[in-house]
């Protein structure tokens, strides 16, 4: 279903992935620009740590109608540390440059947490690449008021947190996927993951190494520095011109309801909010199926605007 690709569109050697229906088989391949006319091309922005195959269970409901891709976040695209001031404008700055070069747009950009938050930005700068986003719990500063001062608050308080402490801190090395399994599966942000979402980010999270070892595909200097440069989007969703669907977990720590309520109330019309019930800030993990349903309908729902 996705193949990885690496290359440099001048953003440095990056990894994306690419597949779907419509890129299956070679005769098709060559006439993607004909498919997007009627039926754009997903990107998929996935989560912090998380790689773009960690999400198999969820993009596997969209591959026999759409082409999907999924630009790695900088993170799982090698062995180079993060410079000190790389933030996620640098990540958006990625994605567009991305898009720009392989011509996929106008796309649907799908995105979770932070990969939610930089598909914002992305899209606020450069309108021109995005046909609809969907933004699954999309990463912020908390409360009414912090995010308008972001650059005071990340990095020089957000990179003492102890999130960020313990992430650097993150096994980088496992004998066995099952071990990666054994070790992460009681933990409080994995213990709602469906059995499906564990094992596709087993999977994708480790490549094996010439010693038989496996090795951490997106490094942990690179989440921490992630989680050190939080940024919000609601300033970039107050310039959104595209259909957007804005979907909060009932029980995200990031979105309680009041504070989701202020913003949201403040958004444009193209901006359509909604909470999933029930399930908390990893609700594709939770349940890739039945959020993948929302996002369907909704889909479904657009009026096809030409190219």
């Amino acid at each position: 279903m996705l193949e990885y690709r690496q290359g440099n569109f001048g953003r440095g050697e990056a990894v994306w992935l690419q597949g779907g229906q419509a890129l299956q088989n070679q005769a098709l391949r060559n006439q993607v620009r004909q498919h997007v006319a009627t039926q754009p091309a997903i990107h998929f922005a996935p989560a912090n740590g998380f790689p773009v195959a960690s999400y198999r269970f969820f993009l596997k409901h969209f591959a026999d109608e759409y082409p999907l891709l999924g630009l790695e976040n900088r993170g799982a695209w090698g062995k180079q540390p993060p410079a000190p001031d790389f933030n996620w404008r640098g990540h958006a700055d990625d994605l567009i440059a991305f898009l720009d070069q392989h011509g996929h747009g106008p796309v649907i950009g799908i995105g979770h947490s932070i990969g939610a938050t930089v598909t914002t930005l992305a899209a606020a700068r450069r309108p021109d690449l995005f046909r609809a986003l969907i933004l699954c719990d999309p990463a912020t500063l908390p409360g009414r008021y912090l995010y308008r001062a972001h650059r005071l608050v990340a990095p020089h308080f957000t990179r003492h947190l102890s999130l960020v402490k313990r992430t650097r801190k993150r096994p980088t090395h496992w004998p066995s996927r099952q071990a990666f399994i054994d070790y992460h599966r009681n933990k409080p942000v994995f213990l709602p993951f469906s059995d499906e979402a564990f094992a596709d980010y087993a999977e994708a999270a480790l490549i094996e190494q010439d010693d038989g070892q496996l090795a951490m595909r997106y490094h942990p200097d690179w989440e921490a520095q992630n989680f050190s440069q939080t940024h919000s989007p609601w300033q970039a969703l107050k310039r959104i011109q595209c259909p957007t669907l804005l979907l909060r977990a009932e029980h995200s720590f990031l979105h309680p309801e009041a504070v989701f309520r202020y913003h949201s109330q403040r958004l444009p019309d193209v901006v359509d909010c909604m909470t999933v019930a029930g399930r908390g800030h990893m609700l594709l993990q939770e349940d890739g199926d039945g959020v993948a349903e929302h996002c369907k309908h909704w889909l479904d729902s657009l009026t096809p605007v030409p190219i």
